[in-house]
């Protein structure tokens, strides 16, 4: 029994540096002491899904930056 509340206090670690809502990580949290996993899970698929839609949003924004410095450097405005 120990070693099972072990494996959740880990999972409940490393679902505090995901950097939830507080809210959603004590959902999270409580799913896992009921041993909902399934639950847990697709719920940070859908976590990891806006994550990757917010990268790749930042990374397009990155780009342009990077191009408008090129261009700047390059004396593409004078």
């Amino acid at each position: 029994m120990g070693c099972a509340k072990n494996k959740i206090a880990v999972l409940g670690e490393y679902l505090s540096e995901l950097g939830l809502p507080e809210e959603e990580l004590e959902r999270l949290t409580q799913l896992a002491e009921e041993k909902q996993f399934e639950t847990i899970s697709k719920s940070l698929s859908a976590f990891r899904n806006e994550l990757n839609n917010h990268i790749r949003a930042e990374r397009k924004r990155l780009d342009c930056l990077d191009f408008v410095i090129y261009q700047l450097d390059k004396g593409a405005y004078e």
